[in-house]
């Protein structure tokens, strides 16, 4: 398959032939340029039909932060962008220009602007009176009616500590340390509308709920009027490459209750309130989602934060090194009061594996013989951990292995990652940082049998972060703001539930 630089040099050479006048010689050069670029193109993927559609599929397997922009998506965002005659329209990450060409089709003027030369270079040649301006949108000075945009995905993980910095120093009202590029979009496009301005973006949905973005949701709520929201809920419609949320805004100092269309998915709009939305989250929740809620608010004695506390599992640092078999238990001569037995997430509804061990080393590990030879084929490469180079860990310690009474003691143990609510009690299991456990002076099996009803778990997810397909983060900052009811009053969970699904049904 072609590379980035070899796509570079065929829109270059594209280029100089697209320079002078028309020509059937150098269009049919243009189109052998083409067919030997796909001479190896993979069966399994979409054969693209011009250099344009090669361009798109090409950069998005080769740069994770530019993402395809399906017509419908832009088609949809063109259709709820309030527009009027004179305005002026920027696109502000405008790549090949999927995103304003149906602004172009209908007869409006936007200004694409893009760091990259050559997607310009592809906009114009499908949008040939579009104005078109190299640079970089968080530097660029000039003020707008409108400013779209897919702004381009780069996470927290990839930029140098150079690029945080000065995002920081930028734009502080969005930039914390874990947020991602795409936030400063939002605060630059503030910044270059004019007052009563809008801002229509297609972006990722995860910022709705994701705890970094606090700082982003507080600064949307407090300068722009909210005008419509499409969260498509973790699909991907339309071959999307990320999980896509559509949010048109209006700058301006916005009332304190005001309501606005939303959409989840393909379903049929709804009306939300100012008012229902939070720093702490932003996701749009449908009326039926919002009654439960206040029912379970209502009829809650305390919170799951109140009533315990929550843990992260351990982590390694190389799980080949410390998690073994029973034959290399046998083979090694392994001490046996090193060995506890582990689970991962996985294992969580069976049981822990009988066959697999965790080795709970910490600092008096250096005290068996037999485990310190085991752990020498694996001393480089765990000496190589932030952990032990800063001297907190010695290179046989395991990198986070908590504090060990927790895993005696009874507690409920649940996936962080999971489609739906499994609260299951255990003790004297050991597990990975995929799974997190809560401890209560509650009756942990009424607790179980409360959290695991289809009715809680239908209500725990209103309040979670979701994520692609059917899956959700059931992070403990999220989970602690569950309310439950006064289990002296309320003995039999299940019955509890029936009661409150009846008036949830019948409301």
């Amino acid at each position: 398959m072609i590379t980035k630089p070899q796509l570079d040099l065929l829109i270059q050479q594209w280029r100089e032939l697209s320079s002078g006048a028309p020509s059937l010689v150098d269009e049919a050069k243009k189109q052998g340029l083409l067919e030997e670029a796909l001479k190896d193109w993979p069966l399994r993927r979409r054969r693209p039909t011009n250099l344009l559609e090669l361009y798109e599929q090409v950069i998005a397997h080769s740069d994770n932060s530019c993402i395809y922009t399906p017509k419908e998506l832009a088609q949809e965002l063109y259709e709820q962008t309030p527009k009027r005659p004179g305005g002026r329209i920027l696109d502000c990450s405008a790549g090949c220009g999927a995103l304003a060409a149906p602004f172009y089709e209908a007869g409006w003027d936007p200004l694409l602007l893009d760091e990259d030369r050559n997607a310009l270079f592809l906009a114009r040649t499908a949008m040939p009176k579009a104005r078109t301006q190299c640079g970089n949108f968080l530097t660029h000075e000039a003020h707008y009616d409108i400013i779209i945009g897919n702004p381009p995905y780069k996470g927290h993980k990839t930029m140098t500590m150079e690029e945080k910095r000065q995002l920081k120093q930028d734009f502080p009202e969005v930039m914390t340390d874990k947020m991602d590029f795409f936030a400063a979009f939002f605060a630059k496009a503030h910044a270059l509308l004019n007052e009563g301005g809008i801002l229509s973006f297609l972006v990722s949905r995860y910022w709705l709920e994701a705890e970094s973005a606090r700082g982003l949701r507080a600064f949307i709520l407090n300068q722009f009027r909210i005008l419509y929201l499409h969260d498509w809920y973790g699909e991907r419609p339309f071959g999307a490459g990320i999980d896509p949320l559509i949010i048109v805004l209006q700058k301006e100092n916005p009332p304190r209750e005001y309501s606005f269309p939303a959409k989840r998915g393909p379903g049929s709009p709804f009306v939300v309130s100012r008012s229902d939305l939070s720093p702490d989250q932003m996701t749009p929740l449908t009326p039926k989602e919002r009654r439960l809620r206040s029912l379970m608010e209502a009829e809650g004695a305390l919170t799951l934060g109140r009533a315990g506390t929550f843990h992260q599992g351990i982590i390694t640092g190389l799980d080949r090194a410390f998690i073994v078999s029973a034959q290399q238990v046998q083979e090694a001569g392994l001490e046996e009061e090193l060995l506890v037995p582990w689970m991962k997430s996985k294992d969580l509804r069976s049981g822990p594996p009988k066959d697999q061990w965790l080795i709970y080393a910490q600092a008096n590990a250096q005290e068996h013989p037999q485990f310190m030879k085991w752990i020498q084929a694996f001393r480089e490469r765990l000496s190589k951990r932030r952990e032990v180079q800063n001297g907190v860990r010695a290179y046989y310690e395991l990198q986070w292995g908590r504090n060990r009474d927790l895993f005696e003691r009874e507690r409920l143990c649940f996936v962080y990652k999971a489609p739906q609510c499994f609260f299951k009690k255990v003790q004297g299991v050991y597990h990975s940082a995929d799974v997190y456990s809560y401890e209560s002076s509650l009756d942990l099996d009424w607790l179980s049998r409360l959290l695991n009803h289809p009715l809680y778990d239908a209500y725990v997810k209103t309040h979670l972060k979701k994520l692609g397909r059917d899956l959700y983060e059931f992070y403990p900052h999220r989970l602690k703001n569950i309310w439950i009811p006064d289990p002296t009053l309320e003995e039999d969970p299940e019955a509890f539930c029936r009661r409150i699904e009846s008036l949830w049904q019948t409301d």
